[in-house]
């Protein structure tokens, strides 16, 4: 995460934004616990629902079959009996999912610390904001300002931050794919698919990095997010690599009533590279 220590005069006196440190990951998660109870209680509760009424609808399914059973003999009986003992470990793999998550909420902050920029004001935390970072786009998620420091510019500084870092990164161009034993791996979901290509026999050259960001936010945070240069994207619009890092929050029955907006922001060598097709295309017509 290439973002130094940072102190401007837009923020308050005593504050600076600088990379987490292993030493902050409680203070971390403290601050996502405050996260949590203002803006994410209502969708950690619809997760928690969904996995749990999965679990009772497999595990009543299971009690319905073992009603019969006793009915039954011969292969009959010998496939309604395995057929049981999957339903149970399916509602026992729901189950599981939903006690990992309910575990994931108290630990992922101190867990990933290293993925969190903050906001430090008289040696105290007061203000976070995590990044992904991907070949081609980075996701912001969990940015979070304590109440009391609000409407003082932190989020937005720490959004400014997530910005510079990622046009830093679009002037870079992406290594290429025969990468070194001690390169960072990239899980193959977020490698850029190429369509439309077609064989020229030359050696594929990979693209160059645009880092795009991606966040996901309520609909009454948009307006926050576009004075700061994004722009909402509906799902289908989306990018595959960025559906990818995103699935948690795709249309899903698990989300219903939870509404979502998804954000773009795009970098120079982004801009740069979509004028660059429209000005290929005009001159192909």
């Amino acid at each position: 995460m290439n973002i130094s220590h940072t102190s401007s005069d837009r923020l308050p006196l005593g504050c600076q934004i600088r990379p987490a440190k292993l030493a902050d990951r409680w203070q971390i998660q403290n601050l996502l616990r405050g996260l949590i109870k203002s803006e994410g209680l209502n969708f950690e509760v619809r997760l928690f629902g969904y996995y749990l009424v999965e679990a009772l609808i497999w595990g009543g399914l299971a009690g319905f079959c073992w009603q019969f059973l006793d009915r039954l003999d011969g292969i009959v009986a010998i496939l309604v009996m395995i057929a049981i003992a999957l339903l149970i470990l399916i509602a026992l793999f729901r189950l599981l999912l939903l006690c990992l998550s309910i575990v994931f909420l108290f630990i992922s902050g101190a867990k990933n610390w290293s993925k969190y920029v903050v906001v430090e004001c008289n040696r105290a935390l007061v203000a976070c904001m995590a990044m992904r970072r991907f070949q081609t786009h980075t996701i912001i998620y969990n940015l979070y300002v304590k109440p009391s420091w609000r409407s003082q510019g932190l989020g937005s500084a720490l959004v400014n931050q997530a910005r510079q870092a990622g046009q830093s990164s679009a002037n870079r161009p992406i290594q290429s794919q025969n990468m070194p034993e001690n390169a960072t791996p990239i899980s193959p979901e977020t490698k850029p698919q190429l369509r439309n290509s077609r064989p020229t026999g030359r050696r594929s050259v990979d693209p160059v990095a645009t880092n795009d960001l991606y966040l996901v936010c309520k609909p009454r945070l948009v307006g926050f997010y576009t004075r700061l240069g994004f722009v909402s994207v509906t799902w289908q619009k989306l990018p595959d690599r960025v559906k990818s890092s995103l699935n948690g929050y795709r249309p899903h029955p698990r989300l219903w009533g939870f509404q979502v907006a998804f954000m773009r922001w795009r970098s120079t060598n982004s801009i740069n590279a979509a004028m660059s097709n429209l000005s290929d295309l005009t001159d192909r017509q």
